[in-house]
């Protein structure tokens, strides 16, 4: 009898469980269509779109690895091919860690506010992010270069340090990279520019086919604590 009893109760217990798992399972599933349903179809085009574009550039970047990785094996010998080949990639290297002067197609962000709203580091940081996200390839705040060691924090109520400068708004942020694919990712429903907004923070995004960003200026990028780990 009192095992009939804790089998009743086990069945019991596991049904209403089930019923449970079902409740939940079905409540969020309607949270998520009702946040699909408050999305017109062009927002959830130009989202796709953005996932789409950040898709492709990783796997160009992939296929680039594969293609150097492959001339590299090819390469026999000390020779001109070689030395060419070298120079073109510490060329290359120069760029993306802003020893060099670089040009190109991309947006002018302007971040300004004008009653006063400061602009804190977390706001240039999440234009910075979102510009990373959309696969900006060079970047600059008041025409100092963003590098792997730029640092950019608050110093006092009106000013941000970057590469150890002080610089004061109105902030002009420079990016090489697809303009409408970035134009797109910072208009997305409930993007960087609808969050800067509700901090009275004005965004202003241009899009130019010529922007030129200057070389990181002074000793940002070090390396005398540095070495190489010989395989």
């Amino acid at each position: 009898m009192k095992l009939g009893r804790n089998v009743s109760l086990a069945i019991v217990c596991m049904i209403l469980g089930i019923i449970l798992a079902w409740q939940f399972q079905s409540i969020t599933q309607k949270k998520a269509l009702e946040g699909l349903k408050n999305k017109t179809s062009e927002e959830l085009r130009d989202q796709l779109l953005v996932l789409q574009g950040n898709y492709n550039n990783l796997w160009k970047q992939y296929n680039k690895l594969q293609e150097d990785n492959k001339k590299i094996e090819a390469i026999k010998g000390d020779t001109d091919e070689q030395v060419n080949y070298y120079k073109q990639q510490l060329q290359e290297i120069k760029m993306m860690s802003g020893l060099l002067a670089v040009k190109g197609k991309g947006v002018i962000v302007t971040l300004s506010s004008d009653n006063g709203q400061n602009i804190f580091d977390d706001d240039i940081l999440d234009v910075l992010n979102e510009l990373r996200a959309s696969d900006a390839q060079a970047i600059s705040i008041n025409d100092e270069r963003i590098v792997a060691m730029t640092e950019v924090r608050e110093a006092g109520d009106y000013y941000i340090v970057v590469n150890g400068k002080q610089i004061s708004p109105p902030y002009v942020i420079k990016a090489i990279a697809d303009p409408d694919n970035v134009e797109r990712a910072f208009n997305m429903m409930e993007g960087v520019k609808e969050r800067l907004k509700e901090y009275n923070i004005d965004v202003k995004l241009e899009k130019q086919d010529n922007i030129v960003i200057s070389q990181v200026s002074g000793p940002v990028v070090k390396t005398d604590m540095l070495t190489p780990v010989e395989k």
